[in-house]
């Protein structure tokens, strides 16, 4: 999707993703948010190592430019969640 993006020159644009379940484990009855500001530290340290793009490079499935791109990456974002302990429900 990046790669795509970035050819057709669309890839400044903002980007939203979501993520819920839709369905649980037989027997549960909901979730619980935790681990919230593990994701957060995660997210701000997020960074494609020379291995990992030497790796991508290898697979021939993306352009110099992407991974030069992939390289210079560092989370931008915003990230909305509910609190931690907070119980939810699928869907």
């Amino acid at each position: 999707m990046g790669e795509s993006y970035l050819t057709q020159g669309i890839d400044a644009r903002p980007a939203t993703f979501q993520f819920f379940c839709r369905r649980l484990p037989p027997g549960w009855g909901y979730l619980i948010a935790a681990g919230i500001d593990d994701t957060l530290t995660e997210l701000e340290g997020l960074r494609f190592s020379p291995n990992d793009l030497a790796f991508l490079d290898t697979t021939g499935l993306f352009s110099g430019p992407f991974l030069d791109r992939l390289e210079r990456f560092r989370f931008q974002g915003e990230v909305r969640a509910a609190p931690e302990g907070t119980a939810f429900f699928p869907n």
